[in-house]
């Protein structure tokens, strides 16, 4: 392999190295699949929420999350069941470079916080997600 394809090569690698460093930073991604909204994070960590469950949505203030129960964190990016004193046990999925989040509600009591991008996408989502909600049926919700 000539000098040339060395430089190259190393190129690519550099590349493929920074797009994976900046996907850890802004992790979370949502799809909109025909019965579930789908949060997906780093290292192939999902949730699923049924749109028919989500009783409320609401964008808060990132408090102390407390610990993990079954989860952990990946650098900036936390995911899993956690327990804390705002939420109680609740289902999480978020990078922390950010003060804001989206709480969902559902009818059963269970909690899912999850943010998105940065803190004007996060934003937007929370403005959002009730019409698309009510796009795949639910037009119940709640925001506050």
């Amino acid at each position: 392999m000539g000098k040339r394809n060395w430089i190259f090569m190393l190129a690519i690698i550099a590349v493929v190295t920074l797009v994976s460093i900046l996907n850890k930073n802004g992790a979370v991604t949502m799809t909109f699949e025909d019965e579930v909204l789908v949060i997906n994070g780093t290292d192939e960590y999902s949730f699923q929420v049924a749109y028919d469950e989500i009783a409320s949505i609401a964008l808060e203030e990132l408090p102390d999350l407390g610990a993990a129960v079954d989860g952990g964190e990946d650098g900036s990016f936390r995911y899993g069941v956690w327990e804390n004193d705002t939420w109680g046990t609740y289902t999480l999925c978020l990078t922390v470079n950010m003060d804001t989040c989206i709480v969902l509600t559902l009818q059963d009591g269970s909690i899912y916080v999850f943010n998105y991008g940065d803190e004007d996408a996060t934003q937007v989502v929370y403005e959002d997600l009730p019409r698309a909600l009510a796009e795949y049926g639910n037009d119940w919700v709640e925001t506050g």
